[in-house]
């Protein structure tokens, strides 16, 4: 849904799927929230991203490991960066669809 301020956020919470496995021997890091939250900038074709995460890793982790998501996850955008450039049309479709959705939601209240 688009903010009073125009941005948007995404957020996403810890889901236990049905088929998971109930006990095991790995530790799973608990997901508190994460999210991206984007700010249109100027014209509206550029927008700054902000990745947030709250999350309980159940032990300790190594500093390599750490390193590793940090780097990494902003790399994602750069690939959004790559789909959104290869694939206009395809953008502009999923654009029309969430706008679509966004008003439906909108009407509902």
């Amino acid at each position: 849904r688009v903010r009073a301020d125009g941005s948007r956020r995404v957020i996403a919470t810890e889901y236990k799927h049905k088929d998971g496995p109930e006990e095991s021997r790995i530790v799973r890091a608990k997901l508190m929230y994460g999210g991206w939250e984007f700010q249109a900038k100027g014209d509206g074709n550029e927008c700054t991203a902000t990745y947030i995460t709250a999350m309980d890793p159940r032990g300790t982790l190594p500093t390599w490991l750490v390193n590793q998501v940090a780097n990494d996850t902003p790399m994602c955008l750069a690939a959004i960066r790559d789909f959104i450039d290869r694939n206009p049309d395809k953008v502009e479709k999923l654009r029309g669809d969430a706008m679509k959705k966004d008003q439906e939601r909108c009407q509902r209240g």
